[in-house]
């Protein structure tokens, strides 16, 4: 009796293998919808979820659904996030104070937050120089979906989501 598997066995199975990886990979390309939405939304401010709506010709509850998704994504992303202590992200917090964060910050968001961290230094924020590089290290060293999901905190003023060490 042979072991060997007949040809359309392993064909199939070769038909598995790539429909679960078009499966994966049409969640991920979902969560960049919800990230990219919920970027979007956030930096239209008041009236944003409608606007958003009209703009894509969907509801606003499928708006909401894409903003709970990013979050849902954000939260696993801020799992895995270095922690910083509670005075770096209350520095942040002070630096980004009304910063605008629209889709021109899709794209590098760790280099704009570190940008901006820099440019702090010495202007109306009295952040030590050492904080600043290091919040700016941290920045530059985050993913593009942590910064984002960093920024969303931040906006939403929940720092109890970002990872803080005593």
């Amino acid at each position: 009796m042979s072991t060997s598997r007949p040809g359309w066995v392993k064909a199939v199975q070769g038909y598995d293998r790539r429909a679960d990886n078009l499966r994966h990979q049409q969640s991920l390309i979902a969560d960049e919808r919800a990230v990219t939405i919920a970027t979007v939304v956030a930096g239209y401010g008041r009236g944003g979820r409608n606007r958003a709506a009209a703009e894509l010709a969907v509801s606003v509850g499928q708006v909401d659904e894409a903003i709970k998704r990013a979050r849902s994504v954000y939260a696993r992303e801020l799992a895995e996030t270095p922690p910083l202590t509670a005075g770096l992200w209350q520095a942040l917090v002070g630096i980004m104070h009304g910063t605008l964060v629209d889709v021109t910050w899709l794209d590098q968001p760790g280099q704009l937050l570190a940008g901006e961290v820099e440019d702090a230094i010495g202007e109306d924020v009295d952040e030590d120089e050492d904080e600043a590089a290091i919040l700016a290290a941290a920045a530059r060293s985050w993913s593009r979906i942590q910064a984002l999901a960093v920024l969303d905190a931040i906006g939403r003023r929940d720092l109890d989501a970002l990872p803080t060490k005593e």
